[in-house]
């Protein structure tokens, strides 16, 4: 059995996986095994595994031996021949799995990098599963896994008036509509809609909303705010002015690369608006859209878990 091991293609995450150390990052809950969702999917342990050069067994999370485990990530990496498997010597080389959620969440779990450990996300585009290679140390036979869970959706959306000083209730929070000013990010959208020639030098204007966040928070939670013109419809497509308009019929939809310059600027863009991250007392939006143009935001949000799973056997008994 020949399994290709390599790196170069692995980004290495930081954070907190250890084993017989005191965990350092907070967590919101304990997991025996399995962790249940707000919206009754299930996140599971699903086994480890040890790795070297030219060999992969696996066990699940409570150390049997998993002849289909083994299997199963053996025949990812002989159909995936750009993947590759980190080594370090001296250390114990393996493999953590997790189910992935019913619905479509981002796993990650992380390392506690001082004491030695390293953790590299391998991402596997494997249905139901994913995974993450550990390097600990040979000493260790079990270890502490922090898997954060993100995406997971906030409250029903609410819809407040923008305008400046007006407050609602969302999330067990005040948040107060600030004011907007043009910012300093300029982007020619790559996503545009072809209308006549369009002429690449002409940067989109963008603005950035603030919005007030009361009590302050650190939780780690991302707000989106979707801009509603003054009838309290969603503003889909705007000029290179940020004011809305109609996406044309027959319009020709231009993909990246950003075609040549020449002729007139003349274009539709995705209203876009960038999440902001709560963590404080204020939120930052970036957005294409003409504040002029905008009578409602749309408010919605989606909350980070992080969960704790303890004891995870870096041995098979």
């Amino acid at each position: 059995m020949n399994i290709k091991l390599g790196v170069g293609v692995l980004a290495l995450l930081g954070g907190t996986l250890l084993g017989g150390v005191q965990l350092r990052q907070p967590y919101d809950a304990v997991a025996d095994g399995a962790y249940k969702l707000p919206d009754g999917s299930v996140t599971s342990l699903i086994g480890v595994c040890r790795y070297d050069e030219s060999e992969i067994s696996c066990w699940d999370g409570k150390g049997t031996v998993d002849a289909s485990l083994t299997q199963k990530v053996i025949a990812y990496y002989i159909q995936s021949n750009d993947q590759g498997i980190p080594v370090a010597l001296h250390k114990k080389n393996r493999i953590i799995v997790f189910s992935k959620p019913g619905r479509q969440l981002t796993l990650q779990m992380s390392t506690l990098q001082e004491n030695n450990y390293g953790m590299t996300a391998l991402t596997p585009n494997d249905g139901d599963l994913t995974w993450a290679a550990v390097k600990s140390p040979r000493s260790a036979t079990k270890t502490d896994v922090l898997l954060s869970i993100y995406g997971i959706p906030g409250p029903t959306p609410v819809v407040a008036p923008f305008v400046e000083g007006r407050k609602i209730h969302y999330d067990g929070k005040v948040i107060e509509m600030g004011g907007s000013r043009p910012s300093p990010l300029r982007n020619v959208s790559p996503y545009a809609w072809g209308m006549g020639s369009w002429n690449g030098n002409s940067p989109e204007k963008w603005w950035t909303y603030y919005l007030g966040v009361d009590p302050p928070t650190q939780s780690l939670s991302s707000l989106y705010a979707t801009p509603l013109n003054r009838k309290g419809r969603p503003i889909l497509f705007v000029d290179s002015k940020g004011n809305p308009v109609e996406k044309p019929k027959g319009a020709t939809f231009v993909p990246p690369p950003i075609p040549p310059s020449g002729g007139a600027a003349t274009f539709a863009s995705p209203a876009t608006m960038t999440p902001g991250i709560w963590n404080g007392s204020t939120v930052f939006l970036n957005t294409n859209v003409n504040p002029a143009a905008v009578g409602f935001l749309q408010i919605s949000s989606s909350r980070q878990l992080r969960v704790l799973f303890r004891d995870v056997p870096l041995e098979p008994r």
